[in-house]
């Protein structure tokens, strides 16, 4: 989970847009926030993840033409003394989700909790997972449309599975016997990611619900 983070270690950058029509146009600043840990796009929006006050987390969403800061949603910590941040912030013009992780005294998530919602707030709790033996544990979201998708790591044996979350039906657990961890993007009817295992590494289209391959090339 640690890679995960790190690959938004450049947040501080994540407000420098183009101005339209100017493809070598100077960057503009949105957003002084040195504490953001999660960022997305979401139509005219950016949306910003960040620790709040009391140890909870917030999502705020900040105009890209400029204009006042606008909170999405504060995720509230589970017990006194935890420190709560998004780490993954995806989202669509129909969805935003987000995984939320809450530190106590050690250096791993006490709780892991994925929030879904509406762009313009609020995001309802979907999973709330304590880290303890066997349990699946919110690693990282896509969104298409208004479908997520969410992959979970199990402990202690580090094993993935890929759920994906449509209105209106139960989570649906992508059945793929092989090896599958993130990143995974979701498209339609289907997911991708690198797959590595015993085989030399590929990306690999797969339908997610029969779990049927349909394309596989090499990495590189």
């Amino acid at each position: 989970m640690v890679g995960m983070r790190g690959r938004i270690g450049g947040l501080v950058c994540a407000g420098a847009l183009l101005l339209a029509g100017e493809a070598k146009a100077a960057p503009t600043a949105l957003l002084d926030a040195p504490r953001a840990t999660a960022v997305a796009l979401a139509g005219s929006e950016v949306l910003v993840g960040r620790p709040a006050s009391r140890g909870a987390a917030r999502i705020d969403g900040v105009p890209i033409g400029g204009g006042p800061v606008r909170a999405v949603a504060r995720m509230p910590g589970p017990r006194p003394g935890q420190l709560g941040r998004p780490v993954v912030i995806a989202s669509s013009a129909q969805l935003v989700a987000a995984v939320v992780e809450f530190y106590g005294e050690r250096p791993i998530p006490a709780r892991t909790q994925l929030w879904i919602g509406p762009p313009a707030g609020p995001l309802r709790r979907e999973v709330d997972a304590r880290f303890k033996t066997r349990t699946w544990l919110p690693v990282t979201v896509d969104v298409d449309g208004d479908r997520v998708l969410v992959v979970e790591v199990r402990v202690p044996d580090f094993q993935f599975r890929a759920r994906v979350l449509v209105p209106g039906a139960p989570p649906h657990v992508v059945p793929w016997r092989g090896y599958l961890r993130p990143p995974v993007a979701l498209a339609g009817d289907r997911i991708a990611f690198v797959g590595v295992g015993t085989a030399a590494p590929a990306v690999k289209v797969v339908d997610w619900r029969t779990g049927a391959l349909i394309e596989r090339r090499p990495d590189g």
